[in-house]
Parts: C-alpha cells; sequence; structure tokens
C-alpha cells in the first residue's frame, strides 16, 4: 500500500501527507527557523483499546510519519498526565484541567505561515483543539563549547 492510498482503518489522511509533502519539496533554500508547536486539548490516551480512540490515535501516528518523512519535524510527544510547578522556594503539582497542553511539536519550517500550514493539519483540530505556534530563537552557542 502507498502513501497515497486510503487506509480504512485510518480514514483519509493522504491529503494531510500530500500537503506536508508538496511544502517540503516546494523549499527553495535552507529551512530558516524552529517553531514549538503547543498542542491543546483533551489528554492523550495512547493505551486506549475502544476502536473510535485507537483510529484517532492512529491518525496521530500519520501524522507524526508525515512530518518526519518531509524533514521537517525535530522531536515531539504527548505530555503525561501528571507535572510540576517549579517556583524560587517551591515546587507544587500541576492542576491539570480537562482541556490543557496536550503535548508538543518542535519542527523547522520556512516562515510563520509555513509553521502554521503545519499546524493546521494536526488531527486533534477536528475535535475542538487547538495548537499554538511559537518561534524559537536562535542563541548563539557559548564561546569554548562541543558543537
Amino acid at each position: 500500500m502507498t502513501l497515497w492510498q486510503k487506509r480504512p482503518d485510518l480514514g483519509s489522511l493522504s491529503q494531510a501527507e500530500h500537503r506536508l509533502r508538496r511544502n517540503h519539496k516546494e523549499r527553495k533554500i535552507a529551512l530558516m527557523g524552529q517553531y514549538m508547536l503547543l498542542l491543546a486539548g483533551r489528554a492523550a490516551q495512547p493505551q486506549a483499546t475502544d476502536t473510535e480512540t485507537r483510529n484517532y490515535n492512529a491518525r496521530w501516528m500519520e501524522y507524526f510519519g508525515a512530518l518526519a518523512r518531509s524533514g521537517v519535524l525535530r522531536a515531539g510527544a504527548p505530555f503525561a498526565d501528571t507535572g510540576k510547578i517549579v517556583q524560587l522556594g517551591t515546587v507544587s503539582d500541576i492542576e491539570l484541567r480537562e482541556v490543557d497542553i496536550g503535548g508538543f511539536l518542535l519542527i523547522e519550517a520556512e516562515s510563520a505561515q509555513a509553521a502554521v500550514r503545519i499546524a493546521e493539519q494536526a488531527p486533534h483540530i477536528a475535535l475542538g483543539g487547538s495548537v499554538i505556534v511559537r518561534p524559537c530563537l536562535e542563541v548563539p552557542r557559548p564561546p569554548g563549547s562541543p558543537h
């Protein structure tokens, strides 16, 4: 089966895959910047066994795979449903809401507009989720640091 064929268990993801590949092929120069995509929505359920959630998780894996194959994905993962808030002199448990930041993607893109086009393809948007797109600042290496 090719990447362009519809898989009944995943639904049709070929449009997203096609857009990601087209955007990658249209690049005329090296990618210019890194962008952090913060994925806001309901918590991930990677261990779910019901068909609907398994299909949804499969769409996420296809989205991640398409980003990796197109060369824009640098890192990404869902977040666990726990966390800590660290402040001067205190550490406390994070209080997660039903809808919260549930994961991240670190991508390379030519522009903020290109990063937004990638973010628009995130599967959870169809369920009312959102993506916060933030450009990462380039920080020079300290003198004498290893490459």
